[in-house]
């Protein structure tokens, strides 16, 4: 298992990055949050679709959340591109003993005030045009042992082009309250129902 090796330089390269090429890529970006920010630690979920995840969820941390970034990524892949552990990915892998060991550092993780862990419980990059999303069984323990104390928040990013030739992001962001031990199956309805809403709005 890989921890997040947070290095000054490179947390700063990659906000600056990240706000950089989604503002030369996106004509516009929207980011809707209708409830307040929870305070402490926060454990994100969103919708996993293109390369442009990760850079979205730094994007959205600086302007909205300012916490300290940890993303968990494929350890194969991040062995590839052991440059994003200096910027806060750590790794999981799956079918693997260690699995348990990433769990226990997620809840490290958000024992700490100022963190924000960011998980795509569908575990591989899947199509935008998903009517339902499947989350992988590795999330229910730390679930379970985090229990109420617990903040979570759900984002959505969609595209819309259009008429134009750059596309139009937005994101969409909503806590969900959490009490007792939520299962996945349960976190997987909700973000489900989320994801449906925001699918909604984009029509109107």
């Amino acid at each position: 298992m890989i921890r997040a090796r947070h290095k000054r330089y490179y947390v700063k390269f990659f906000n600056w990055y990240s706000w950089f090429i989604i503002r030369n890529h996106f004509r516009n970006v929207n980011i809707f949050m209708e409830t307040p920010i929870p305070e402490g630690p926060l454990l994100l979920i969103g919708n996993h679709f293109s390369w442009w995840d990760g850079f979205f969820t730094v994007y959205v941390n600086q302007q909205i959340f300012k916490r300290k970034v940890h993303i968990m990524m494929l350890e194969e892949q991040l062995q590839k591109r052991m440059f994003l552990n200096k910027a806060g990915a750590f790794s999981i892998s799956k079918g693997s003993r260690s699995i348990i060991e990433s769990l226990d550092y997620c809840r490290e993780i958000l024992s700490k005030r100022r963190n924000l862990l960011v998980i795509y419980p569908q575990g591989t990059i899947q199509s935008a045009y998903l009517k339902q999303f499947k989350f992988q069984k590795g999330l229910e323990r730390l679930l379970t042992e985090t229990g109420q104390d617990l903040q979570l928040v759900f984002m959505a990013s969609l595209i819309e082009y259009f008429s134009e030739r750059k596309p139009r992001l937005d994101i969409y962001l909503c806590r969900m309250p959490v009490s007792g031990k939520p299962s996945i199956k349960k976190i997987e309805a909700e973000y489900n129902r989320f994801f449906d809403a925001c699918r909604s709005r984009q029509k109107d």
